[in-house]
């Protein structure tokens, strides 16, 4: 082999390695939950009431596990490395029934078919859960419940729809605090959720 073609190949192969050397890596995916502690129990002993908690609904533009960003008033955009470890309307569902059960708000919470007859149900539509450039990064979650009281005969009648929000400040570009900062802005939906539905049913 002539030294020239072995220069050649030494050079070929010192453009390789340095490629492979510079290459960025692809992210990996990485999953998270949203949890917080129970909250203490609001009484010592629950209404005799039982209330029946439907699956929350979640706005179409946040339908998805991938983190979702605000870049301005109408640009959105999801971080397809970073995502709930299932859909985030669930995650808020499933906390927000602990927390009812934990803080003794009522006698019982349905989640699913049940001979058990509900005296309420409550349902609940996710309008935002994002983050937010605000102040850096924060983590905001918006939520419209609905409370209404199942009579035995007749129709439904509504006990209260109101809307719910927090926010919570994050670390910009560390996902692992902005699912911290939206956990606890799911906490603080969920006592104010909480305090309203005590307060409706005392």
């Amino acid at each position: 082999m002539s030294m020239r073609r072995s220069a050649l190949l030494l050079a070929a192969a010192c453009l390789f390695a340095s490629c492979a050397l510079f290459t960025p890596a692809t992210p990996s995916l990485q999953t998270f939950r949203l949890d917080y502690p129970a909250p203490a129990p609001l009484t010592e002993t629950a209404p005799a009431a039982v209330l029946r908690l439907a699956p929350f609904g979640i706005a179409a533009a946040y339908d998805q596990p991938g983190f979702v960003y605000r870049d301005g008033p109408y640009q959105l955009g999801v971080d397809y490395y970073h995502r709930w470890i299932a859909a985030p309307q669930d995650l808020v569902t499933d906390l927000v029934a602990r927390d009812l059960a934990a803080a003794r708000v009522v006698a019982a919470i349905l989640q699913g078919p049940s001979g058990v007859p509900a005296r309420y149900e409550l349902s609940g539509q996710i309008e935002a859960l994002e983050e937010t450039p605000s102040g850096g990064c924060s983590a905001a979650l918006r939520l419209r419940a609905l409370l209404v009281r199942l009579p035995d005969t007749g129709s439904r009648a509504v006990v209260f729809e109101e809307v719910f929000s927090a926010e919570a400040p994050c670390a910009a570009g560390d996902p692992a605090s902005f699912a911290e900062a939206m956990s606890l802005a799911t906490q603080r939906v969920s006592d104010a959720l909480l305090a309203r539905i005590a307060a409706a049913l005392a």
